[in-house]
């Protein structure tokens, strides 16, 4: 009886102490699990933001190369556009250049052929006249030539000269600086006997080594004189040329010629 209460003693305590044991176990192993799905789950997150940097980064990377072929575009659009500007503007020029030669053409043209037209009329007046026999002295009456009609009326242009104009000037003399007064210092040397003054120490050493080689020394010492001397300088002038008028060039009409056939005036 003892004994088997003894075994079933020990089949209680050694269910208690395996429940014991494994409890612990499946608790780790659960936290585990859920520190594997978290770390997966920052993972998964991590790589939609870095997903996400990327995207906006090639975003940003298509718009500026967008922009870039958009601005190359524009660029050529712009010197297109310019050189067809170009184009035009000297198919007009040379257009404008053209007309206006033909222009004078057909003005040169129509002034030789009315040159022309009046020196025919001209020499068939001249011949006309030459070939009539010498009729009686019977006066007849003068009607008015068909030439005189086509007489045509003159169209009297300028002739100009440009006359050049020199500058009108005069001279005259500008105060450059007031007269006044310069104050010169200098230095001279005094005997200390005698009171006299020397230019310089030389002639000082001199005078006194004169005396003391007659036994007299009544002659030493010495002392420097500050000396001041009033030098007047007079004004100062300058001579300057003074425009009065500029040079200038003037058009002048020296006289007349008739645009149709040459006369002048």
């Amino acid at each position: 009886m003892t004994t088997k209460k003894l075994l079933c003693a020990a089949v209680v305590l050694t269910t208690v102490l395996t429940g014991c044991s494994s409890a612990p176990a499946k608790t780790e192993k659960k936290d585990k699990t859920e520190e594997v799905s978290k770390k997966k789950t920052k993972d998964s997150k991590k790589k939609t933001k870095d997903s996400k940097k990327e995207t906006k980064k090639n975003s940003e990377k298509d718009e500026t190369v967008k922009n870039e072929e958009n601005t190359k575009e524009a660029a050529k659009i712009a010197e297109k556009d310019t050189k067809e500007a170009q184009k035009q503007h000297v198919a007009e020029t040379k257009k404008a250049v053209e007309t206006a030669h033909n222009k004078d053409q057909q003005t040169n043209h129509k002034t030789e052929s009315t040159t022309h037209k009046h020196e025919d009329k001209k020499d068939n007046k001249v011949e006309n006249t030459a070939s009539k026999p010498a009729e009686s002295s019977k006066p007849s009456e003068s009607k008015p030539s068909h030439q005189d009609k086509e007489e045509h009326k003159h169209n009297w242009e300028k002739i100009t000269a440009v006359v050049h104009h020199d500058a009108v000037t005069h001279t005259e003399q500008v105060l450059v600086r007031d007269a006044w007064t310069e104050t010169i210092y200098g230095s001279k040397f005094r005997c200390g006997g005698c009171r006299q003054l020397f230019n310089t120490a030389d002639e000082l050493t001199a005078h006194q080594q004169f005396y003391m080689d007659q036994d007299d020394y009544s002659h030493t010492g010495s002392s420097v004189v500050t000396t001041t001397t009033q030098v007047d300088h007079p004004a100062e002038y300058e001579t300057r040329t003074v425009v009065d008028k500029e040079a200038y060039d003037e058009t002048v009409v020296t006289g007349y010629k008739c645009s149709i056939c040459g006369a002048t005036k």
